[in-house]
């Protein structure tokens, strides 16, 4: 039985909310960021978004929360798949990658609220943010079984790949000035963090 087109017209504005709000907040941060202008941009009145989310530190949460879910699910998406460990690091860093060029309000946001911790995003990114490292250390450790040495560091180089792509991404128009390859060389470098760290075992055994 079809759901009554009512809940189907609340969903459609929260989801414009959320995505208008999210540009907001990427842009702007927590507490510059108006209602007033997240409103607009979603084509509804500030009641109208009050409605919607109490106050602007649940939107705030809310967009957090939407955005690393999103992310999670991008991964769980990008590790069905090819064979072989190479396959699989090039397309998970190729999916992160176009993640943040579709989503650019993310990237800011994640990075400013682990700068300048927020009472109501801080609690969201500590509990969702954490799982999609263990995912990732997961996916390496499982498609480079064999490849990738035991006592290699995956976690960091994890975090290292998660940390490039946020502060590039959020370095806006200083980016160029700074990273002038593609950036699709964090895959290359990646590959050869990983696989090099196999090769120099292999060697010194």
């Amino acid at each position: 039985m079809a759901r009554p087109r009512k809940n189907e017209d609340l969903e459609a504005t929260a989801d414009r909310i959320l995505n208008a709000a999210e540009a907001e907040f990427g842009t702007c941060g927590f507490a510059r960021a108006r209602l007033e202008d997240v409103a607009s941009s979603a084509g509804i009145t500030r009641p109208s978004l009050l409605h919607h989310f109490k106050s602007k530190g649940r939107l705030y949460g809310a967009v957090l929360q939407r955005a690393l879910y999103n992310l999670r699910v991008r991964i769980e998406q990008l590790s069905i798949a090819p064979e072989g460990f190479v396959a699989m690091l090039e397309q998970v860093t190729t999916g992160l990658l176009a993640f943040a060029e579709e989503r650019p309000g993310i990237p800011p946001l994640v990075l400013r609220e682990w700068i300048d911790p927020s009472e109501h995003g801080r609690s969201v990114l500590d509990e969702e943010f954490v799982p999609i490292v263990d995912r990732l250390e997961a996916l390496v450790r499982e498609h480079g079984a064999g490849v990738v040495p035991a006592d290699f560091p995956v976690r960091d180089a994890v975090l290292a790949l998660l940390m490039s792509h946020i502060v590039r991404a959020a370095a806006g128009p200083t980016s160029p000035t700074l990273w002038h390859g593609d950036p699709a060389a964090t895959t290359t470098l990646i590959r050869a963090m990983m696989l090099g760290a196999a090769i120099t075992t292999e060697t010194r055994s």
